[in-house]
């Protein structure tokens, strides 16, 4: 199929019927292309080259970096009123189920010249994914509650995929590209990952498809989705794609499941952020420099079964209330009748300070507790992939927070309000409420056996163990199974844990000063 787009002369796309709003929509969507563009002041052919050339670079920097400036950032002056009925059109029209498929990211990546076409109307493709990547830039979505732009974030991607270069730095295995399209669908789950392959390996990246990913449809989705796990973890030789959603339990639990976006709640991998760059600390090194050492990664009598070595550091004790968007989030619309949880003792700071306070005022790393607090509960990261303690804006953005949920502010430590007049700035509640709901959706807080507080998914019980597993940027929580006659002891893989004091190695040099030998885990 990549052949047959990128030979066509043109590609038709084919939306379906007018349901009497794409002329109100495709209005709106050339007003924004002509903002964008400047297309309202008169303009020479080449300038008008030179400024598509220019939104283009934009729509690049804002996928590798949400928060990055530019034309893409900008005001509603000269565009209809929030909420009115253009806005409401256009996400309707976003909101279509092509823009949802898999199999449409390879007819439009590729095609020379693409046409839009729904009902009576004809709309160059051009317009529809620089208005949607505008509208993705600017958050629409969360300023309109109108849920077909979640959508927009989609039509964006396709950029990424259109442009072989991009394509050649991301790591030569699927994952990343996996990851990325989560949130298309595909009626078959197989397809998620075969209709994904020729955008990474393909002639104009100079890849071969590795004979392992051949597509095979007389696998079944279950073999499929391991069989791809076995070599991403053989081709990357670490375990940053162990990041099972716990819900979802008709696989192996260390399989990735990449048919299922994060609309489910869940709010994201930990493990999976790039490597830092040479020189800066990376954001997560659980097992330190320690490789993957595997026992064996093929086991024909247990497919199922990864077999990994590492060690048991910690044991659950206790746990908080399950955490979804609606709690952190200060942008999300009050319940009609409970109005805004956030400013409720729903919101994970109020949880955690009432559940956790002994742990947080003499916590083992020796920080003082609203440090704890601050970066435990967006995992040490922001949503532009930087370390929380090294972002000197992340500490004022945490104040500002809990300015807006009502937080005592008395009673904060005088080395914040100190840092506050150094910083010589307000923060920013709403890029903080953005990291809680980026690291912390469909999580929760538990206590540990030693003192320590960590973040991890909402399916871990009291009694499971934190566990590094070699090879791993981040730990997880794993669960003791029943002994069998021929299998011995095996683990119920659970996900990835954020242990706060001890995602930089510090575990694995306490663990050799107690002498305590790696073990030999296996998972399912």
């Amino acid at each position: 199929m990549r052949s047959v787009y990128k030979s066509a002369e043109q590609t038709l796309i084919w939306l379906g019927e007018d349901d009497g709003t794409v002329s109100i929509a495709e209005e709106l969507a050339t007003a924004i292309v002509r903002k964008i563009m400047r297309f309202d002041q008169p303009r020479r052919e080449e300038q008008n080259a030179q400024a598509v050339k220019s939104v283009r670079q934009e729509i690049s920097d804002h996928l590798r970096d949400m928060n990055s400036p530019g034309n893409l950032v900008s005001h509603l002056a000269d565009l209809p009123t929030l909420g009115s009925r253009h806005w409401n059109a256009l996400a309707r029209f976003l909101s279509r189920p092509w823009f949802r498929r898999v199999w449409v990211i390879q007819e439009v990546a590729v095609s020379h010249r693409a046409t839009v076409y729904c009902g009576d109307h004809e709309m160059d493709w051009n317009v529809v994914k620089f208005a949607a990547a505008w509208i993705a830039r600017n958050g629409i979505l969360a300023q309109t509650g109108e849920d077909g732009f979640r959508w927009a974030d989609n039509v964006t991607l396709m950029f990424r995929f259109a442009n072989p270069t991009a394509m050649t730095k991301i790591n030569p295995n699927p994952s990343p590209l996996l990851w990325l399209i989560r949130d298309f669908e595909a009626s078959d789950a197989r397809d998620k990952v075969f209709d994904s392959l020729p955008l990474m390996f393909n002639d104009d990246v100079g890849r071969a498809l590795p004979k392992d990913l051949v597509p095979d449809y007389r696998k079944s989705p279950e073999s499929v989705y391991r069989d791809v796990a076995r070599y991403i973890i053989q081709a990357d030789r670490n375990l940053k794609n162990l990041t099972s959603l716990p819900v979802l339990r008709a696989f192996a639990l260390w399989v990735p499941r990449w048919e299922y976006g994060f609309s489910l709640g869940n709010s994201g991998p930990l493990g999976l952020f790039p490597d830092a760059p040479e020189g800066v600390r990376p954001l997560y090194r659980a097992s330190g420099r320690l490789p993957l050492q595997e026992v064996t990664l093929r086991r024909p009598k247990q497919p199922d079964t990864l077999r990994v070595r590492g060690l048991r550091l910690d044991r659950v004790t206790s746990i908080s209330e399950s955490i979804w968007a609606n709690f952190v989030d200060i942008d999300f619309p009050p319940h009609p009748t409970r109005g805004s949880l956030v400013h409720s003792d729903k919101n994970p700071l109020w949880q955690t300070w009432n559940a956790y306070q002994h742990e947080l005022l003499s916590y083992p790393s020796g920080e003082d507790h609203m440090t704890v607090l601050r970066l435990l509960l967006v995992a040490n990261r922001t949503r532009i992939k930087q370390r929380a303690d090294e972002d000197h804006m992340s500490e004022a953005d945490f104040v500002a927070y809990l300015r807006v949920i009502g937080w005592n502010m008395d009673s904060l430590p005088a080395a914040y309000k100190k840092r506050q007049i150094e910083l010589g700035a307000e923060g920013d509640a709403h890029r903080y409420s953005r990291d809680l709901v980026h690291s912390c959706t469909s999580r929760s807080v538990f206590g540990t056996s030693l003192g320590y507080l960590r973040l991890c998914n909402v399916d871990v019980h009291v009694g499971d163990y934190v566990c590094m597993l070699f090879g791993g940027k981040v730990l997880y929580t794993l669960r003791p199974r029943e002994k069998t006659l021929h299998s011995g002891q095996t683990w119920r893989f659970l996900g990835e844990a954020y242990l706060h004091g001890h995602m930089d190695g510090s575990a694995l040099s306490m663990k050799r000063a107690c002498t305590e030998p790696a073990e030999i885990f296996d998972l399912h």
